[in-house]
């Protein structure tokens, strides 16, 4: 049995999985987790004890090397690249937008461009902390960006990968996920938006292979995103 993303799994779901063994004693049980992502869902805090042992898989292979560094500045660790991976372009912080539909129109701009430089629609994701049916949300106000729909439930995956639309969701609904561009709108600072935790940021901007851009809603918000420069 091979467990990806283990991190979100609760403590009490690994005795069931445990018994899909056909022989607990001689079967294989793999853990793949990332430490890091423990507690996002409030789960990941115990494993299976019973002959594991830990190999730790200690380089990043996603993201270009500037991305990477972004992401561990989130968390305050180092994250080792890969050696061949391309240094790539400095992430972008956005100038701060209090009002929800100008940061509509940021971000079909953004994305516009993304476009006219070449990349497919396959390659782009906008994400926000909010779901589309709130009104803080950019997503509520993006319906079809550049002539292409943006979509972003289970059922748009296979549209998304054909290029036949943008994707947009919440950051948490793309976790596992991974594009080329990552637009992460709707940035709040931390009393305004507590649950957005670093760890939820972190696991965002780490969707992001290629170009990451974030655009904060608040200068609280913007001044923190240009802090994880200096770290």
């Amino acid at each position: 049995i091979i467990v990806d993303e283990a991190q979100d799994f609760h403590e009490n779901w690994w005795p069931p999985v445990e018994l899909l063994l056909k022989n607990p004693d001689e079967g294989g049980l793999y853990i793949f987790r990332d430490p890091r992502q423990s507690g996002l869902y409030g789960h990941g805090n115990r494993y299976p004890a019973n002959g594991m042992y830990p190999v730790e898989l200690s380089v990043n292979c996603r993201n270009t090397k500037q991305i990477n560094q972004y992401c561990g500045s989130v968390i305050e660790s180092i994250i080792k690249s890969a050696e061949r991976m391309p240094e790539g372009a400095q992430p972008e912080v956005g100038v701060a937008i209090e009002d929800n539909s100008h940061r509509s129109i940021a971000v079909k701009k953004a994305v516009t461009s993304l476009i006219s430089e070449g990349f497919r629609p396959s390659q782009i994701a906008i994400l926000s902390p909010f779901k589309d049916d709130n009104q803080l949300s950019t997503l509520s106000r993006l319906k079809t960006i550049a002539g292409f729909p943006v979509l972003g439930n289970i059922d748009s995956i296979s549209t998304w990968q054909k290029a036949e639309c943008i994707w947009g969701s919440t950051t948490k609904s793309f976790k596992g996920l991974e594009a080329e561009c990552v637009i992460i709108t709707d940035l709040f600072d931390k009393e305004e938006m507590p649950w957005f935790t670093d760890s939820e940021l972190y696991v965002a901007t780490s969707r992001a292979k290629v170009k990451l851009l974030l655009q904060p809603a608040s200068h609280k918000s913007q001044d923190y995103l240009h802090k994880q420069f200096e770290i």
